[in-house]
């Protein structure tokens, strides 16, 4: 991407909106908000741990970065389909910094989302390819992740109930008339604020997300906002968007009360499109921490890990993350994985960026409806010492020099920025 006229039209949408989330940044008033979001890790408690502080700004920045995104694109008269949660990158020469926030985001989702009001009707025009993704969500929601809440799921339209035309083509229809048998629609509630799309792609190499257009159809004529308007936005939600986050994860940690270094049994989605199960990770460095998940009939299968702050390693520059198309697999079809501060050689590796303590998410997903969860989906959940790694992985384990790790990181970016071009 050299030429801004051999953009596609939704990456440059995608930039003119990061654009002038770059310029929020440096406006006085957004400035002083954003030291004041900055409080709400510094006074964290895992402020005062070794990782927690080397992590710190890191995390504070993207929190900032995120809310700047979401201020952008919350008109719902003059909506965008923006991509959210994405590592730092760069398009046309714009470099815009990681915006993960503290959900543990997936690496494998492409996450789009658009802004609606309930009193306009909306059409989501778009194309599947082939290969399609793994799975693609289309999640009606009472608030943006974030804002007001965690949003709640007012309705779910998922792929594999879409109807398409031969060539891949849809139209999803959004408004608050029943469907009265139409295909492709999601009845709109007075609380219905956002549509939330999540491709979920089990090969970075070979699938794109769903090409995708909002346009609004009907309801009342409104001025767009102005650059006051969203300066404003911007100062109200750099703390907001912070302080929820933080506030969710403690929340969602004690409720959950995850062990460390041993699992508990995976838990089924909201809406049961696919299941995931947490565990909090600690290692000395001498250590890794090892356990092996089988993908079962799942079309998609993955684990990532993440820091204090709930926010995933870059995986698309480090192996913090792995799908069945990245992974070495076991003669059974499992995977076993090594959680480790340093490289150990090993294929697969989940790297934590020289932390000691964070979580684990493995995730199944697709499939009819209790049925993608293996037997024994994870099981033997170790903490070894490194000099006796060898000892406790499979024999069919791959093992890598410092050449081939740097040309598996290197195909994992160049796969990874193949979604930044969006079709």
């Amino acid at each position: 991407m050299t030429q801004t006229d051999q953009l596609s039209e939704a990456t440059r949408k995608q930039k003119e909106l990061e654009a002038l989330a770059l310029r929020l940044a440096e406006h006085p008033e957004v400035i002083e908000s954003r030291a004041r979001a900055l409080r709400f890790f510094a006074d964290h408690p895992y402020a005062q741990t070794p990782d927690g502080a080397a992590s710190l700004q890191d995390a504070a920045d993207q929190h900032f970065y995120g809310a700047l995104q979401l201020a952008t694109n919350l008109d719902p008269y003059h909506p965008a389909l923006s991509s959210l949660f994405m590592y730092e990158h760069e398009t046309d020469a714009q470099r815009f910094p990681s915006s993960l926030h503290g959900g543990l985001e997936n690496p494998d989702n492409v996450y789009r989302i658009a802004p609606i009001a309930p009193d306009s009707t909306y059409e989501l025009r778009g194309r599947r390819f082939t290969p399609a993704p793994a799975q693609v969500t289309y999640e009606l929601m009472d608030s943006v992740p974030g804002l007001n809440g965690i949003g709640a799921q007012l309705g779910l339209l998922k792929d594999e109930d879409m109807a398409l035309e031969p060539d891949g083509s849809f139209t999803i229809t959004l408004g608050p008339e029943p469907a009265n048998g139409r295909p492709n629609h999601i009845q709109t509630p007075p609380e219905a604020r956002a549509i939330f799309v999540r491709d979920t792609m089990s090969d970075w190499t070979s699938q794109a997300a769903d090409m995708l257009r909002v346009h609004r159809v009907s309801g009342p004529d409104k001025a767009p906002w102005t650059e006051e308007e969203y300066v404003a936005k911007a100062v109200e939600l750099a703390p907001q968007y912070s302080k929820f986050w933080n506030e969710f994860r403690d929340g969602y940690v004690k409720q959950l009360a995850f062990k460390t270094n041993k699992f508990d049994p995976p838990a089924k989605r909201t809406g049961a499109w696919g299941y995931i199960a947490n565990t909090h990770f600690k290692i000395a460095p001498d250590q890794a921490f090892i356990f092996t998940a089988h993908p079962g009939e799942a079309p998609y299968h993955a684990v990532l890990i993440g820091n204090h702050w709930w926010i995933s390693m870059d995986a698309a520059r480090r192996s913090g993350a792995f799908n069945t198309s990245q992974a070495k697999t076991n003669r059974d079809g499992s995977i076993t994985y090594v959680i480790a501060r340093e490289d150990p050689g090993c294929w697969n590796w989940l790297d934590t960026g020289g932390l000691h303590e964070g979580i684990i998410q493995v995730r199944w997903q697709g499939g009819a409806a209790g049925s993608a969860l293996p037997d024994n989906p994870i099981r033997d959940a170790a903490l070894v010492q490194l000099s006796d790694l060898k000892a406790h992985l499979p024999e069919e384990t791959v093992w890598v020099d410092g050449a081939e790790r740097a040309r598996q990181l290197e195909a994992r970016f160049q796969s990874y920025c193949r979604r930044l071009d969006q079709p």
